[in-house]
């Protein structure tokens, strides 16, 4: 639960304080990110209105994309096999 609460902490202070995303540290493009949970490493996807995705990986790291419409992360997830215990928080 804890990791859930920072996830989406860490979220929500980057979509109110970051005038651009795609220039923050640990930005990665949406394509690369729908790769990164293919790669079955993603633990946790935590949502944003603004369209900010964070994505959490096993060892606690996590990195965050903007997606390209409102619940686009819920089709890549549908889409991925074996995805079903990622967890998914939203905002």
């Amino acid at each position: 639960m804890k990791s859930i609460f920072s996830t989406l902490m860490t979220l929500v202070f980057l979509t109110a304080c970051a005038p651009d995303p795609t220039k923050q540290p640990g930005y990665v493009p949406w394509g690369e990110a729908v790769k990164l949970i293919a790669s079955k490493k993603v633990t946790v996807v935590a949502q944003a209105h603004s369209l900010d995705v964070m994505l959490e990986f096993e060892d606690g790291s996590s990195v965050y994309t903007v997606e390209p419409y409102i619940d686009a992360i819920y089709a890549e997830l549908e889409n991925c096999l074996k995805c079903d215990e990622i967890l998914i928080a939203t905002e």
